[in-house]
């Protein structure tokens, strides 16, 4: 849902941009009956309710910008939408990471996975800070439970790319949008800190994809070598 509009905006050719408007469809059908179906067994997490305003309110000092030297105002309504949903996201890694240690069967990847459980946990305490200073409730992670398992259901390198992918795309794009929207200082500090921090990790797991062997060069121009 977020990669496949900003292919079809860059595409020209007509197959192109009819296979991206089909596969746009069919995500948009799946996310429907996914919410429909965790709605209905009410185990979906739903994001803070919020009281708005009926009249529109201007900024009237720099005090609007600050969050760390008095002054500090609430939340606005964008700011407590981008951090409820990167905390809902980083609990669902946490679920990730926890299971892929638990069932990686080198050292390495256990320790690596491990690390970004410890990660994902430093983010969440950093950001739920936010939320209950400004005393903003926010629904409970779902309940997990790891099963003891003799072989596990998916490779290291399966379990790697997904941790790169689609955990990490989806973490740097929250990120972005959660930082292009905040106006507090404190919150665009610790925005960039979490993206720093996630930087190094998982540029970590691009450097144990290609040790590997399992890393594949995305398409180049004609000629050029690596």
């Amino acid at each position: 849902m977020s990669t496949y509009p900003s292919a079809l905006s860059e595409s020209t050719r007509k197959d192109i941009r009819d296979y991206f408007e089909i596969t746009l469809k069919f995500t948009l059908k799946i996310q429907n009956e996914i919410v429909d179906l965790m709605l209905s067994k009410d185990i979906y997490q739903e994001h803070p309710h919020l009281k708005m305003e009926d009249r529109i309110d201007f900024a009237r000092s720099l005090k609007y910008l600050n969050g760390f030297m008095g002054g500090s105002r609430p939340l606005n309504a964008p700011e407590i939408a981008n951090i409820s949903r990167i905390i809902q996201r980083a609990q669902f890694s946490k679920m990730i990471f926890v299971t892929f240690s638990t069932i990686a069967e080198s050292q390495e990847m256990k320790d690596h996975f491990s690390k970004g459980r410890d990660l994902i946990e430093k983010v969440l305490i950093s950001l739920r800070d936010i939320m209950e200073n400004e005393h903003i409730p926010l629904s409970s992670s779902g309940d997990y439970q790891i099963f003891d398992v003799d072989t596990p259901p998916f490779s290291e390198k399966i379990m790697l790319f997904f941790a790169n992918t689609c955990l990490g795309i989806f973490c740097f794009t929250m990120i972005s949008q959660a930082l292009t929207s905040s106006l507090r200082s404190d919150i665009v500090i610790k925005l960039l800190s979490i993206a720093k921090d996630m930087s190094l990790f998982y540029g970590k797991g691009l450097l144990i994809a290609i040790k590997q062997k399992w890393l594949e060069q995305p398409p180049q121009a004609a000629g050029r070598q690596v």
